[in-house]
């Protein structure tokens, strides 16, 4: 599932690119870190729900939660707003805007 939404991801924004905002917060017993982060892009691409690329620059943010086990992570959580993403694209309107 990963995996595909990558795919998909990378298809429509082939130059994504993420950077960490801030410092991450490690929890004192050092089994899970959260880290902001924003992701930027240029829509290009066809999106896998079938709205046809406009080429606009696009920004979004979110925070990661990662769950390690011994060295390995055992989950991830990711929280994103999607709507700002959507308005940007052109695919729903902005608030208060009409189509």
């Amino acid at each position: 599932m990963v995996s595909a939404w990558l795919v998909s991801a990378w298809t429509a924004f082939p130059d994504l690119r993420f950077e960490i905002v801030g410092e991450p917060f490690v929890s004192i017993d050092g089994t899970r870190v959260a880290a902001a982060w924003r992701g930027t892009a240029t829509f290009t691409g066809p999106h896998r729900a079938g709205i046809e690329p406009t080429g606009a620059r696009v920004e979004m943010t979110g925070i990661d939660v990662y769950e390690f086990a011994g060295d390995l992570v055992r989950r991830v959580v990711t929280e994103t707003d999607t709507m700002p993403l959507l308005i940007q694209i052109g695919a729903v309107p902005a608030h208060g805007a009409s189509r």
